[in-house]
């Protein structure tokens, strides 16, 4: 993540990347924030306060060229500069835009966010209707042009003329195609509420991650063999839903690596030695319910801190005898107490018995 740390912009952009900032290790992204570009990055997230020179801009296509994908915020009012740049640095800047940027006074007006056509498909299960997609507003956009080949994930409504939110373009040399994705605000208070809305995290997250439309994403069902083909890396790394990692070296005379430990459902990532993500899997129940096995709760959760129910009345019965524990000694502390007061009525009619009488008989010659 590139961005300078002090500016509340990227501050939630670090935030939304990883939420834990480094404590869950299974989460899907590992976030660096610095100022340099390494070959090993397969996403590069760059909250842009200024046009970048031209060496930035170099190093940022030679990022596309190995097939990075770059996600670019851009801070509003950068239009206004742009006509005044150099043309060797505007010729290096273009390529990382979806289209040239506008002067519009109505991109400083508060407008509301709607889904374009082209966001249908690649948004696709976040664009749930609770998220209110309606409720992202913005107060200041960097206006762009658009591309015949950039499309519109995210536009503004208001008052005026749609204005791109959210854009996706790609470009890339030597066969390689890289994917940028331009939001043309900052998740900032003074700019927007992007930063605030819930779409925002997951939104980020999975422009991050590896397109799920590639080779190396996967949906399989548990017990199926993970296979994934790298034909420069010896060895990778396999990380389970339970967060523990394992080594995979590379097949003699091969370039497939294969995990068959798909035991447990969950998200499985391969990763490179350098720590980047190769590839993904989604370990999913087998479709065909006849084909589940079931298990006793015993067996999955053994303990005895573990409480099993299949209800919420069922749930709420077993906190309530939890919180009131009955007393494991009931029927013997019963039969004591019965025993004594059996021994307290007999020793009550014992008591109350006339003493015996003891007679005396005067012998003869008694005085």
């Amino acid at each position: 993540m590139l961005g300078d740390r002090s500016q509340t912009a990227t501050r939630f952009v670090g935030l939304a990347l990883d939420p834990s900032e480094g404590a869950a290790a299974d989460w899907p992204l590992r976030v660096k924030a610095g100022t340099n570009i390494e070959g090993t990055d397969s996403a590069i997230v760059a909250v842009m306060s200024n046009w970048p020179s031209r060496d930035e801009a170099a190093h940022l296509r030679q990022a596309l060229d190995r097939g990075s994908t770059l996600v670019l915020l851009w801070r509003p009012g950068l239009q206004a500069t742009w006509a005044n740049l150099p043309d060797a640095q505007k010729q290096a800047i273009r390529p990382l835009l979806p289209g040239d940027p506008v002067i519009d006074p109505a991109a400083d007006r508060t407008r509301h966010a709607a889904v374009a056509p082209d966001g249908q498909q690649l948004l696709g299960d976040l664009l749930d209707p609770r998220f209110q997609i309606d409720a992202i507003t913005t107060r200041r956009l960097l206006p762009f042009g658009r591309d015949g080949q950039a499309k519109t994930l995210l536009t503004t409504v208001g008052d005026a003329a749609p204005r791109p939110l959210v854009l996706h373009h790609t470009t890339g040399e030597n066969g390689a195609v890289g994917s940028i994705y331009t939001i043309s605000t900052w998740p900032d208070p003074q700019f927007s509420s992007l930063g605030t809305h819930p779409l925002f995290l997951p939104m980020l997250v999975r422009f991050c991650l590896p397109d799920a439309t590639t080779s190396t994403a996967q949906n399989v069902e548990i017990g199926t063999p993970l296979k994934l083909t790298d034909s420069q890396d010896s060895k990778l790394t396999i990380t389970v839903p339970d967060g523990a990692n394992y080594e995979i070296p590379r097949p003699a005379g091969g370039s497939q690596f294969t995990y068959a430990a798909t035991s447990e459902p969950g998200i499985y990532l391969w990763k490179t030695p350098a720590g980047a993500i190769a590839g993904s899997a989604s370990v999913d129940p087998p479709a065909d319910e006849g084909r589940l096995t079931f298990r006793d709760v015993a067996a999955v959760l053994p303990g005895d801190n573990v409480v099993s129910a299949g209800s919420i009345e069922e749930l709420r019965t077993h906190l309530a005898a939890a919180a009131h524990p009955q007393p494991k000694w009931s029927p013997l502390i019963a039969v004591v107490l019965m025993l004594l007061c059996v021994e307290a009525v007999v020793g009550n009619w014992t008591a109350r018995q006339p003493a015996p009488r003891t007679i005396l008989q005067k012998g003869v010659g008694s005085p």
